[in-house]
């Protein structure tokens, strides 16, 4: 297999029964989904003039329309049909979102990608993320201490300090809580954690943005039968009958693509999002597998090895986030609200700056990603000590 085949894209763009995507089909359709990503920048731009539209899947759903209602010729109508089908499934997988319908534009036009001079997209850290967590714990090593295993039930945050009570009855007491816990756990415990419960806007913003199920699916092999040079296996899916919505005889069909993995050259990860990555998490693994295992067959050729091993994130289910990310709904335009009402600061009766919100969720600028989550955790740190300083500062939006 050659990269020339791919065209513009990640890896191999596979058809049914092992063929490829036609390289001129691929380039055209490509190029349009590519500039109708970046169009959907402008209008967050103060310049734009256009009307806004209802919500990022409507335009796209639009746009796409007219792009397919151009082809005359059945067949390549097929593959870009479902090359269409193909791009809204990773860009769903990749704003946690399981109908970009429910995707604010405005939102989408705030976001900023990741750059860094000499890298085409995010470098990834050698070693994964444990190591930048070993990191920073070994930065404060004598400088703070830590309690671990100690699971917050509640705090009470509106006396003289603030107290914060685990699950173990042990309570500890503070002049500020940062609470950098996901948007998914805050959906779920907010009304049973706070003590009393948060102010109305506080809540507002919990129920109405946006937190997402997006799930990776390892699959390991002990032979290579991918292009390691261009380590992607995109399936182009013509074959699927239209109306057919049971989950579990249909979950596979939703995976958006599969990835070579950073320093496990022997292994694939597959991303799929929304109800079918909830589902999946009530799955065998060795099911995952085998089911996985026969859509490979059946897009890149009978040859395809049976995988070694089958690991699925759990993320959903997963009690510490019960979701992936966040993403901001149309709904939360129409009322001004968005991750800068979740970063306001709330105060206690006497007008103390008490409690702090970090988290992705909370960032406007870099949200559902890690480095979301460090600058909202920077941005809060820094607001402390500004406080204990004496330069009590307005969170406004940031």
């Amino acid at each position: 297999m050659t990269n020339e085949e791919s065209g513009d894209g990640d890896g191999l763009f596979y058809l049914p029964g092992g063929k490829i995507v036609p390289k001129k089909i691929l380039e055209k359709s490509m190029k349009f989904s590519e500039n109708l990503h970046s169009y959907l920048d402008k209008f967050s731009s103060e310049d734009n003039t256009e009307p806004l539209p209802q919500s990022v899947g409507h335009f796209l759903e639009e746009r796409i329309n007219k792009f397919l209602e151009k082809e005359t010729n059945v067949e390549k109508l097929k593959i870009k049909k479902a090359l269409m089908d193909w791009f809204i499934k990773w860009e769903e997988v990749d704003t946690a979102v399981d109908d970009l319908k429910n995707q604010s534009v405005l939102s989408w036009g705030e976001y900023i990608d990741f750059e860094l001079d000499g890298y085409e997209s995010e470098p990834i850290l050698e070693g994964g993320y444990s190591k930048l967590v070993q990191f920073l714990v070994k930065s404060l090593e004598g400088k703070t201490r830590f309690h671990l295993n100690q699971k917050v039930s509640k705090i009470k945050w509106n006396d003289e300090l603030a107290s914060v009570i685990t699950e173990n009855d042990d309570i500890f007491h503070a002049d500020f809580v940062i609470i950098a816990v996901s948007l998914g756990v805050l959906k779920e415990t907010h009304n049973r954690l706070f003590e009393p419960n948060l102010p109305h806007h506080k809540i507002e913003i919990i129920e109405k943005m946006g937190f997402g199920v997006m799930n990776k699916i390892f699959l390991g092999f002990d032979d290579i039968f991918w292009d390691t040079d261009n380590p992607g296996i995109q399936l182009v899916m013509t074959d699927l009958k239209e109306g057919e919505d049971d989950l579990s005889q249909t979950w596979q069909n939703h995976i958006a693509g599969f990835d070579g993995v950073s320093g496990q050259p022997k292994v694939l990860c597959g991303w799929i999002c929304g109800k079918p990555a909830s589902f999946i998490e009530t799955l065998p693994e060795e099911d995952v597998k085998q089911t996985l295992w026969s859509l490979l067959k059946h897009y890149v050729g009978a040859t395809v090895p049976c995988p070694t091993f089958c690991r699925v994130s759990q993320w959903g289910t997963n009690a510490n986030f019960r979701g992936s990310y966040s993403y901001r709904p149309p709904v939360c335009d129409e009322t001004s609200i968005g991750p800068w009402t979740l970063a306001t600061p709330v105060l206690n009766k006497e007008g103390r700056t008490r409690l702090f919100f970090a988290g992705e969720a909370s960032d406007t600028e870099h949200y559902g990603t890690v480095t979301g989550a460090m600058t909202a955790g920077c941005r809060e740190g820094a607001r402390v000590v500004q406080i204990m300083k004496g330069a009590e500062v307005g969170a406004g939006r940031e």
